[in-house]
């Protein structure tokens, strides 16, 4: 099981970019970074490489079973709005909008990795790293 995958290449439709994909656009535009809530909501974003990598190693290596792969850091929804802030020219505003949580939306979303880390599987990329690839690709 995947944590939310980021880096280059995602889609703008793709479920797994999140809010990425319309934060990017708004920081290239030089529009605001809307964040929904409080920004305190947390994610565990893991490198599409690094997805590569647990895949490789299901193949090759892993037993029958369940195993989660993620990026081992608890991200705040703030800190990856700053982030792409920074990483598209800090021309834009990271703005907090408020509004309620879908019941869908989960405060905290956290992947337990210590089962595929076993077979020494560790993540080699940041949430960080895996922003800025993004955004890179993105403007190409």
């Amino acid at each position: 099981r995947y944590s939310t995958v980021l880096g280059s290449g995602i889609r703008k439709k793709s479920r797994m970019s999140g809010p990425l994909f319309i934060w990017v656009e708004a920081g290239l535009k030089r529009n605001p970074i809307r964040v929904y809530q409080d920004g305190n909501q947390s994610r565990d974003y893991i490198h599409v490489d690094d997805v590569v990598s647990a895949n490789i190693l299901a193949i090759e290596s892993l037993d029958e079973g369940i195993y989660n792969v993620g990026g081992g850091e608890e991200v705040k929804l703030i800190d990856l709005a700053s982030w792409v802030k920074k990483a598209t020219g800090d021309l834009s505003e990271v703005l907090i909008v408020g509004g309620q949580p879908s019941p869908s939306d989960p405060r905290r979303l956290f992947s337990d990795t210590k089962k595929i880390e076993q077979y020494g599987w560790f993540t080699k990329k940041t949430a960080k790293e895996a922003v800025c690839e993004f955004v890179e690709s993105f403007k190409k």
